[in-house]
């Protein structure tokens, strides 16, 4: 188990019914055959920035990093380089993970404190980034690294809790109304619906729940299962995404339906397909049940049977983004954080 962490408020400096092949590079596809953009996160050099930007509407484009004199110190001391997941908690803070560290912030965007989660623990080791991060209403934060989800309590003070299915690896999660939550697995090139209970245990599994569902023909299925996204409504219905655009190059041949969102009952059973997206990069729900998929440059939002809701968000480039309990968006954009009001 890993050693207690304690939190560090101090950081360093520093459709066709054919079939189609396309290639993807860095969750952006171009063309029919196409030749993605590698986006180079790993070079980048580290911004500064994570106050909000309140003036833009749902169909502008974000300023990179707004500054006020005000929030400049702030700005320094919540630095952060490679964001890949974002969380805002029922109070509006904000929590930002970048490489193997999570920064809270006030719902002004001032810096709060600092967690840094290990690169090897229980389970897994030889982790270099976090997955995905969420806040549940009890002030827990849940955090997938390396294969395995680590339970934190809401002051960090302790060392967390580990969820993991060895040797399975476990790609998504989504926490459900009731506590328990959802998770998407792959292993012997087949994805798997997990249903956690409140203590962390298995308590039912689905092999191949959104492949089968939708009847995909998605070749070689390898390069798509692992792309799995889910997210859970208020009703704890369950939606799921191939998400092509979120990993790295590879060659996939499939046809567009198969790239539709998946709705399933509380307990997994297959319901409806709708609204395919190619280059889907993340999938998630806010508390009024509306559903947005993210590409690499834009968020688009719809109703639970696939109806778009209004003007979707266009962006530059998107890293992450979430939406708090009113339906505000908060995207990561080039290693700054912008808020947008919410889709009508």
């Amino acid at each position: 188990m890993p050693s207690p962490v304690t939190p560090v408020v101090d950081i360093p400096d520093e459709s066709d019914p054919t079939q189609t092949v396309v290639k993807i590079f860095g969750g952006v596809i171009v063309a029919i055959l196409v030749v993605g953009i590698i986006s180079g996160l790993a070079g980048k050099k580290r911004n500064t920035g994570a106050v909000y930007n309140t003036s833009t509407t749902a169909a502008s484009t974000p300023a990179a990093a707004p500054v006020s004199p005000a929030n400049v110190r702030d700005l320094i001391q919540g630095q952060f380089g490679d964001a890949r997941s974002i969380a805002v908690d029922k109070l509006g803070k904000v929590y930002l993970s970048d490489n193997l560290r999570i920064q809270q912030f006030d719902d002004t965007g001032q810096f709060a404190k600092l967690l840094r989660v290990p690169g090897k623990g229980r389970n897994y080791e030889g982790a270099d980034s976090i997955d995905k991060i969420e806040v549940a209403d009890d002030g827990k934060l849940y955090v997938a690294v390396g294969g395995v989800i680590l339970v934190y309590a809401e002051n960090w003070a302790t060392a967390p809790r580990v969820v993991q299915v060895a040797p399975d690896y476990i790609e998504d999660f989504a926490l459900k109304p009731d506590g328990s939550m959802v998770a998407v697995s792959y292993g012997d090139n087949i994805e798997t619906l997990l249903f956690i209970n409140k203590q962390g245990g298995v308590t039912r599994h689905i092999e191949g729940f959104h492949t089968d569902g939708l009847k995909a023909t998605v070749s070689p299925v390898e390069n798509a299962i692992e792309s799995v996204r889910l997210a859970v409504d208020s009703g704890g219905n369950i939606f799921s995404i191939y998400a092509l655009g979120s990993h790295g190059s590879f060659m996939v041949k499939f046809k567009d339906e198969d790239l539709s969102i998946a709705r399933f009952t509380p307990d997994g059973k297959f319901v409806k397909a709708f609204s395919p997206t190619r280059d889907a990069y993340a999938l998630l729900i806010d508390a009024k049940d509306r559903l947005y998929v993210s590409n690499r440059d834009s968020i688009t939002a719809y109703d639970r049977d696939g109806n778009t809701l209004g003007a979707p968000i266009v962006s530059k480039k998107l890293d992450a983004f979430t939406v708090d309990k009113a339906g505000e968006i908060y995207a990561v954009v080039d290693n700054a954080v912008a808020k947008y009001p919410p889709i009508q």
